[in-house]
């Protein structure tokens, strides 16, 4: 009787660690989205400023790389505040990686639209700031999907941006 109570013990308390094992070895990159974007979302979270979403984010494709814009327009609504552009250099069947360090071609930058209409730009590409961009998910004609985040570097003088969380789901 006691072995069986014994078995049971074991068990139960087996099952449970799995359990909490499971649960806490679930997806924390930070990158991948708990609720899936709907098309043309975007959305980040900045260092400073708090969150970024717009429902505005398109994708154009020029053959040999992928250009995301995606901005939130003012409170009157009449331009746009700041924005994010993502440039990716096409690299065959996603899911990719984009590495910063070694790829001329891609850059991430962040803009803060000024009142005389300048930006004040926070940049990660190649030996500025530091990041990663992967390209997770691409529908030919329809829309490019993925995730980033980095240390933007103010490219006009000192100081940096970090952008977490990033997500995109852009429609061409």
């Amino acid at each position: 009787m006691k072995k069986k109570y014994f078995q049971i013990l074991v068990t139960t308390f087996a099952c449970l660690s799995l359990a909490i094992l499971f649960a806490a070895c679930g997806n924390n990159n930070g990158l991948t989205p708990i609720t899936p974007l709907l098309r043309g979302e975007m959305q980040a979270t900045i260092s400073g400023y708090g969150t970024f979403y717009t429902k505005n984010s398109q994708v154009t494709d020029d053959g040999s790389k992928y250009t995301i814009i995606a901005s939130v327009p003012t409170t009157d609504g009449t331009k746009d505040s700041v924005s994010i552009t993502l440039v990716a250099t096409k690299k065959g069947i996603p899911p990719y990686t984009i590495d910063f360090a070694s790829d001329l071609n891609s850059e991430m930058v962040y803009c803060i639209l000024q009142p005389n209409g300048t930006c004040f730009n926070y940049k990660v590409q190649q030996g500025i700031g530091s990041g990663s961009m992967k390209i997770t998910s691409v529908t030919d004609n329809d829309n490019v999907q993925g995730t980033f985040s980095g240390t933007f570097q103010n490219i006009a003088g000192s100081g940096t941006v970090t952008i977490s969380d990033g997500e995109f789901y852009a429609p061409f």
